[in-house]
């Protein structure tokens, strides 16, 4: 099996000094940029942001059930320390620098976190609040584990993936992936032993979902049945269209460098290339380019292994060219004056409970707006599809229902059923106040009220 190489003394780079003082200075930008960013409704954050307010007891709407908890939770944590964005937004700067020591600590060669700190991917993602940088360095420690080729560094690989799933529920698909690269020809008593060191920490989601849903496997399910439902098409937005442009996108925002790749001597290095080719299998059935920095450090060390001082600067050019481009919606004023709106609203209207969103919106505009208020006066943000419900008697959010088509004379067949039901009995009678991010209509029992400078309120016609 391959081995990852440790450097020795090179008078080549032992000149270049310089590229860590570069690389110091770029970590340091990526810790201003990460915190001046004014964006904060990137895709997802609701999920983990809210969820995180929710287990710190200051939220404002009800969080929607996501296929990953712990995440939340590890948030909640944080906030219960002091409730700022701010605060929570340095885990993603912490998963980074520890991911940054582990590569060091692996090659002992600082080009390699150069490449690493240049990626336009990295940059990218640093203002996210999610998991994904957090996985990635787990995947990135398990990876060098399973290299080392025995089965304790095998047993502590599986403990830790079985962690990262626990945490992000794709992280399982990963995990198949790593067995299937990297123990096809292990023995079977080992990779038995693998497979329980896994399920050993993945039992803390299931323990997890059995303490706080009264259902073990609560978050699993929701996973699970939420990919089968967009494999096969039943999902909002469904199987992704493949654009080869999006492709030759992720070739450059990974690393510029990463042309490199055809210089891998893959026959060495077959078990990561298997690896590697599943990771991009799974991607072309879902593919969001956050997903791609799961796999970034793992690339960074395959093609940083012998890299020369053009190639370097070169790189980091054409990054900085990159990630003015995907980063220029950052400091768009629009978050921060839906922040300013709310502050204004809650002077408007203390202690008040609002419906938020219309007919064919995101059924997340209550997050939305949970997600960047950290006020106290506000009392609850409703979904409209919570008061939708309400109002008709009903409460089923959603139904996916799977059952076998018999092509022969058979007597039964089988049904699966998963519903969405509303949780608790809710009761808005006292609502007064809707609110409006972006035009839509509201129901003919309110009228305009007010406009800010993005929020529409309405008030119910007395």
């Amino acid at each position: 099996m391959a081995k990852i190489e440790k450097f020795s003394e090179n008078p080549e780079y032992t000149k270049k000094d310089y590229i860590k003082w570069i690389a110091l200075i770029l970590f340091i930008g990526l810790i201003v940029f990460t915190f001046v960013s004014e964006r904060v409704l990137f895709s997802d954050v609701p999920q983990y942001l809210a969820v995180g307010k929710e287990f710190s007891d200051i939220s404002h709407a009800k969080v929607r059930n996501t296929p990953g908890w712990l995440y939340g939770w590890l948030i909640g944590k944080v906030l219960d320390i002091y409730p700022s964005l701010m605060l929570v937004k340095t885990l993603n700067l912490i998963w980074y620098l520890l991911t940054l020591l582990v590569l060091y600590l692996i090659v002992r060669r600082v080009e390699v976190l150069f490449l690493y700190i240049i990626s336009p991917l990295v940059w990218y993602l640093a203002p996210w609040i999610n998991p994904l940088p957090l996985v990635s360095l787990l995947f990135l420690i398990v990876y060098y584990l399973f290299l080392k080729d025995n089965i304790i560094s095998y047993l502590i690989g599986g403990l830790i993936l079985g962690l990262a799933t626990s945490i992000w529920w794709p992280a399982f698909y990963f995990s198949v992936f790593f067995f299937l690269s990297f123990l096809y020809d292990k023995k079977f008593l080992n990779v038995i032993l693998v497979l329980i060191s896994f399920l050993i920490s993945f039992s803390i989601r299931i323990i997890f979902d059995w303490y706080y849903f009264s259902m073990p496997f609560f978050s699993t399910l929701r996973g699970f049945g939420s990919n089968l439902s967009f494999l096969v098409g039943d999902a909002p937005g469904g199987l992704p269209e493949h654009n080869i442009l999006k492709y030759l996108l992720v070739l450059i925002i990974m690393s510029p460098l990463l042309y490199r790749l055809v210089f891998v001597n893959w026959i060495k290095e077959r078990k990561t290339g298997i690896f590697l080719i599943l990771c991009l299998i799974l991607f072309l059935f879902n593919f969001q380019l956050r997903f791609f920095l799961t796999i970034t450090p793992i690339i960074v060390l395959l093609i940083g292994l012998k890299i020369n001082r053009k190639e370097l600067i070169g790189g980091l050019v054409v990054s900085i060219i990159i990630v003015s481009f995907l980063t220029s919606g950052y400091f768009s004023s629009r978050d921060k004056l839906i922040k300013k709106d709310l502050e204004l609203l809650e002077k408007d209207l203390p202690d008040e409970r609002f419906i938020v969103g219309y007919e064919g919106g995101s059924e997340e505009e209550a997050a939305y707006l949970d997600t960047i208020y950290w006020g106290d006066k506000i009392k609850e943000f409703i979904r409209y599809s919570e008061y939708k419900l309400w109002l008709k008697k009903d409460n089923l959010f959603r139904e996916y229902k799977f059952e076998s088509k018999s092509r022969i004379n058979d007597l039964r067949k089988l049904e699966l059923n998963l519903k969405y039901l509303v949780n608790g009995d809710n009761n808005f009678k006292d609502v007064r106040y809707w609110i409006l991010i972006k035009d839509g209509s509201v129901d003919k029992d309110f009228e305009f009220f007010k406009e800010y400078k993005i929020l529409k309120v309405f008030k119910k016609k007395v």
